[in-house]
């Protein structure tokens, strides 16, 4: 700030600022506003992703629990349906293939999949994953052929084994 002296020779003072500074000051503020709108638009995006993953949970929690009740219900890979479908969010949910686990025993007759939720309305082209759930899926059906098989082999072991207790009774005879 400076002060400046009347023209016509007075003892009095003025104070003002120059044009610099005003300009500067004008520039700092330009610079904070733009900082805090920048952070306001990241705030709201970040805030309406937190909240469809939020609904997407609850969703899910939904799904997940009408599937469990239902023992007929099959979760395979493949499958997939609409949770939400509305102006602001569309939730679909898809059925996909994991990679399983290497070395698993082949009688648990157990499969890795993976539950996905995703945002068709985000700016990708084939929508944002919002969020993944991994699901151990029995197969009840290659359980049972596998029991089916172990069973018959069971079955002629043991018949191969009562024939040769008979030759060997018949030998000792």
């Amino acid at each position: 700030m400076r002060y400046f002296k009347p023209q016509n020779n007075a003892s009095q003072y003025f104070a003002g600022f120059t044009l610099v500074e005003v300009l500067a000051a004008l520039v700092l503020l330009s610079l904070l506003f733009v900082g805090v709108v920048g952070a306001r638009s990241r705030y709201l995006r970040q805030s309406a992703r937190a909240r469809s993953r939020l609904l997407a949970i609850d969703k899910v929690d939904d799904l997940l629990a009408s599937w469990w009740m239902d023992e007929t219900y099959r979760i395979k890979a493949g499958q997939q349906g609409q949770l939400i479908d509305d102006a602001t969010i569309q939730l679909i949910w898809q059925i996909v293939p994991v990679k399983n686990i290497p070395n698993l025993p082949a009688f648990l007759a157990i499969e890795v999949v993976r539950l996905e939720v995703v945002d068709k309305m985000a700016n990708k082209q084939d929508g944002e994953v919002v969020l993944s759930v991994d699901l151990l899926v029995s197969d009840l059906e290659m359980k049972a052929k596998l029991e089916k098989a172990q069973k018959s082999e069971d079955i002629e072991t043991s018949e191969d084994s009562v024939e040769n207790e008979v030759e060997r009774g018949g030998d000792d005879a």
